[in-house]
């Protein structure tokens, strides 16, 4: 977005919180905070904020979010639809092959867990359990990291590239 865009946004941000007052010096900070972001993506973060949220936003809150807009539509399933994509793995490639890459976010927490320890488990609740959290924690991690270099999607092939590495390049490509 061009530097007047930038301007522009933080002006609405403003105007719309006015208790909350903001230095013209943090206008000018904010503005080019923001400025290597998307225009259009930018805009409708803030306003969907502004619409349904009482505080106003910090530049690393619209950075995290345009970063999430950004993102293909399958890139971060919610938690439940995540970890019944992991139960279908356990039968269509079990505890032998490798957890398939195409959802990077899941393959790392599937990862981080294990997954011949998920496969052998008897406790399924638990396993849940700490999937979500892994799950959550690398979701808001990838949305970080993306809204800190660049406010773009995040960086998913790099995220496989090192998932295939660590596997000696075997894939696991199962829908």
């Amino acid at each position: 977005m061009t530097e007047h865009q930038a301007v522009t946004i933080v002006a609405m941000i403003a105007n719309r919180y006015p208790g909350a007052s903001i230095t013209e010096e943090t206008q000018e900070i904010w503005a080019r905070v923001i400025e290597d972001l998307d225009y259009a993506a930018t805009v409708g973060v803030v306003e969907k904020w502004m619409r349904s949220q009482p505080e106003r936003p910090d530049p690393a809150e619209i950075r995290r979010l345009v970063a999430e807009a950004q993102a293909p539509k399958d890139t971060f399933p919610d938690a439940g639809k995540a970890w019944e994509y992991v139960q279908r793995m356990f039968t269509r490639v079990g505890s032998y092959g490798p957890f398939p890459t195409r959802y990077p976010v899941i393959a790392e927490a599937v990862a981080a867990l294990g997954w011949q320890t998920l496969c052998a488990s008897d406790n399924p609740e638990a396993d849940r359990a700490h999937f979500f959290r892994v799950y959550r924690d690398i979701t808001e991690r990838v949305l970080r990291d993306s809204a800190v270099t660049s406010g773009a999607a995040p960086q998913l092939p790099q995220m496989r590239a090192r998932l295939e590495r660590q596997r000696g390049g075997q894939i696991g490509e199962i829908e």
